[in-house]
């Protein structure tokens, strides 16, 4: 599962790329619109969006020469939903992942589980 409890601190050693998401909503100002990073819906120029600023360390000598301890790579935007969901997982204290499975697809994930451990619990406690 993708979503997790928020850790102490953030450790990027092992990590092939890392991300930082900027909270506050922007106006996405792109030549191009730009596709959501977790659901995938089409963001227009000019809508809501958040900036997802994406780095990696250097692989070479050459790029630590050139970029340092970081590879700046390029951004990734949410949408407006997608914002709205990661403002509250944020608020409650998760930690959720960008590469791979949508925000929605998470938490829906989160909810079976919980679903779940509620009807095991109601099991335990009639029987």
């Amino acid at each position: 599962m993708s979503l997790s409890c928020a850790s102490n601190g953030f450790d990027s050693d092992g990590c092939d790329w890392w991300w930082r998401w900027h909270r506050e909503p922007i106006t996405l100002q792109t030549k191009r619109g730009r596709k959501c990073c977790s659901c995938g819906e089409k963001i227009k120029v000019g809508d809501p969006a958040s900036k997802v600023e994406r780095s990696r360390g250097p692989v070479t000598e050459i790029e630590e020469h050139i970029c340092g301890d970081e590879v700046e790579l390029a951004p990734w935007f949410l949408c407006e939903t997608c914002s709205d969901l990661a403002l509250s997982l944020d608020e409650l204290g998760f930690c959720f992942d960008l590469d791979g499975e949508s925000l929605k697809d998470q938490i829906k994930e989160y909810r079976d589980m919980e679903r779940a451990n509620i009807g095991e619990i109601a099991i335990r406690r009639t029987a």
